[in-house]
């Protein structure tokens, strides 16, 4: 069972200072240069056993709203190629259809696609691949944020992108490539939050750090808050860094949890352990420094929630597909997250559900008409939760019973009694590949968005969405195909250096947070996703949908 054990009484210090000072270990960020992940096969396991904290100290390193000076400048590689996820090699190949994946049956209506037009694409962004597509929305603007651009659109039509600059020149990084982006949106505060990450330069890299960037106000275009956050002491030492970081937050905090691996002499990367952290807003919004709780030991790739509407729950659930046990999620709580003092992160219960799920994340691979099958990842979670009150909703890809073709599957969980109160899934067809899923829930619980990515042996790689109404009873069967946004022009193939045929390792959705005519706010979601520009150039797809 895995558990987290923590120490709790230390002292709240000043922003910069004391690094160094005895008995304190900290982490501090600041950008690394990166390289191209080549991950090790031991990317897949869990964290286990008992887990320790470490203090982390963050200090505001940021501009001032609106100014951009001639300092800042981007120290790109010449020619990025592969960014993405560590993982270890694929069998191709696959079975036939499980029984829990019958051709499908839509119970849910269908959504109404109010905006729809291109994002970001490849030989923009940063000709390296692949993009990792995330974004956000807010009051006026979509926010999309990909390796390794920071473009801003408005979302009233023609969608004008008002902003398009590189994630290293907008959040202030003169010494690394940043990749791995994720983005959120406060409502409560109009405030775009966004973090990047780096890899080790070598084995004896004394730098271990993120990036963590916040705007002073609704518009995403101004002057960031720009913080490096240096990790240091406990598992951060010499050569580490952080991978796959996966942003959330609560009604105080924001929350992140990432995968730490070590570089190695020979270049390769071993994974160590998995982490999660807190930072308090009352500061990060305020350009603040100060110190947060850093809890180790967790499982591989637990996911932040983030919380919906004005919840005001003290506990925030972070979830993790379980190793040790099939049909279990891990789920873990972590209290009083603004209170770097009293902070906690505690193992809850394994909570049980029906879905046939195995205790092992098999390779997956999406199949494409006549190329090279895409690299789909393996199970595990790739976004982060979504909590309104005792309500936490999941998703994450399964492979089936028996390996067979790959399909999200979404789980709303009772947190007052660790159960598991709806789940389904939901994919394009009886022979289709489906991954990439992301969640988020609006109208006070009632509505719940869902996007992600599908092929098959005779479609090119397509962008999907799909709405349910949970009062309506149609969150918890298979969602069907849902609604084509964009069918790619041709199949991809862009191959890394372990010969991964590479598709982005997650998408993003998020519910609009203001009234849009007739269309009540919440009542719709804004997606981002990938699209396949050419068989070697990606591109992405920004669309918004709901029930109006």
């Amino acid at each position: 069972m895995l558990r987290v054990a923590l120490g709790r009484s230390w002292v709240l210090l000043l922003m910069v200072l004391a690094l160094c000072l005895a008995g304190v270990n900290t982490a501090f960020a600041a950008p690394p240069p990166v390289a191209a992940e080549q991950a090790s096969p031991q990317v897949v396991k869990a964290g286990t056993g008992t887990g320790t904290r470490t203090d982390v100290q963050l200090a505001p390193d940021y501009l001032p709203p609106g100014v951009n000076p001639a300092a800042i400048v981007d120290n790109l590689p010449a020619s990025p190629t592969d960014i993405g996820r560590a993982v270890g090699s694929h069998t191709p190949g696959k079975g036939t259809l499980t029984s829990d994946q019958a051709a499908p049956t839509p119970a849910a209506p269908a959504a109404v696609i109010s905006n729809n037009f291109a994002g970001v694409d490849q030989a923009t962004a940063c000709g390296c691949f692949p993009p990792d597509s995330t974004g956000t929305v807010g009051n006026t603007q979509f926010l999309e944020t990909v390796n390794s651009h920071y473009d801003v659109y408005n979302k009233a039509a023609p969608h004008t992108r008002t902003q398009s600059v590189t994630l290293n020149s907008k959040m202030g990084e003169t010494s690394s490539f940043l990749f791995d982006p994720r983005s959120l949106y406060d409502a409560t505060w109009d405030r775009f939050v966004v973090i990047a990450t780096r890899s080790a330069t070598s084995a004896t890299d004394p730098n271990v750090y993120m990036r963590l960037s916040v705007s002073t106000g609704p518009d995403a275009t101004l002057g960031l808050f720009n913080y490096r956050l240096a990790f240091s002491g406990g598992v951060f030492t010499p050569g580490r860094w952080i991978d796959y970081p996966i942003l959330g937050m609560d009604q105080d905090s924001i929350l992140i949890s990432g995968n730490l691996f070590q570089r190695n002499a020979n270049g390769s990367d071993s994974y160590v352990t998995t982490f999660a952290i807190a930072f308090a807003k009352a500061r990060l919004y305020n350009g603040l420094g100060f110190f947060s709780p850093s809890f180790n030991g967790l499982p591989f790739r637990i996911a932040p929630p983030q919380f919906q509407g004005f919840d005001q729950n003290n506990a925030s659930y972070w979830a993790a597909t379980s190793t040790g046990a099939a049909n279990v999620i891990n789920l873990y709580r972590m209290n009083n997250s603004a209170n770097p003092a009293t902070t906690t992160m505690v193992f809850q219960a394994n909570v049980a559900h029906p879905a046939a799920l195995g205790t092992t994340r098999p390779p997956r691979l999406a199949d494409q008409p006549g190329a090279a099958d895409l690299d789909a990842g393996f199970r595990s979670m790739e976004v982060p939760g979504q909590q309104i009150g005792t309500s936490l909703w999941i998703v994450h890809v399964d492979s089936g019973s028996t390996g067979a073709f790959d399909f999200p599957r979404y789980f709303q969980i009772n947190t007052s009694t660790n159960t598991v109160i709806r789940y389904g899934t939901f994919f394009a067809s009886g022979n289709s590949d489906d991954w990439n899923p992301s969640v988020t829930v609006g109208a006070g619980g009632d509505r719940v968005y869902f996007t992600w990515s599908s092929t098959s042996p005779t479609v090119n790689p397509q962008m999907r969405v799909a709405v349910c109404q949970v009062s309506a009873g149609n969150c918890s069967t298979n969602l069907g195909a849902g609604n084509l946004i964009v069918t790619s022009a041709t199949t991809q193939v862009q191959t890394d250096n372990v010969g991964r045929n590479r598709w982005g390792d997650y998408s993003a959705v998020s519910v609009d947070p203001v009234t849009n005519g007739a269309c009540a706010a919440e009542q719709r979601a804004w997606a981002v996703n990938q699209r396949a520009l050419a068989v070697n150039s990606w591109g992405t797809q920004i669309a918004s949908f709901g029930s109006c």
